[in-house]
């Protein structure tokens, strides 16, 4: 089993006053600051994608549905990706239309 530490933060009260109003069943208060500094540092590059969904205490679909839901895109697609895989499309596409 993983090892966690136990660490102490000092937040102002009204903000954990709003995290607390925010708990439920599946998110708890330690969850609920789990999942927000997992996404700050992902969102930073930090940390993995895995690492994040590891800290938030998901398994990785649930964490990447949790990001898209959020807007917060789990993969980059890079211009140079794109144009690769728009390449490769028209090179199917011609050679496809070419066969019968």
């Amino acid at each position: 089993m993983e090892k966690l530490k136990t660490t102490r933060i000092k937040i102002p009260k009204e903000i954990e006053a709003r995290i607390q109003s925010l708990t439920n069943d599946q998110y708890t208060f330690d969850k609920r600051l789990r999942v927000a500094l997992a996404t700050g540092l992902f969102v930073e590059k930090e940390i993995s994608l895995a690492e994040a969904a590891n800290l938030a205490g998901m398994e990785l679909f649930e964490y990447t549905t949790f990001l898209k839901l959020k807007g917060v895109p789990a993969y980059e697609y890079t211009k140079e990706e794109l144009d690769v895989d728009e390449k490769f499309i028209k090179d199917y596409q011609s050679q496809s239309y070419g066969k019968k």
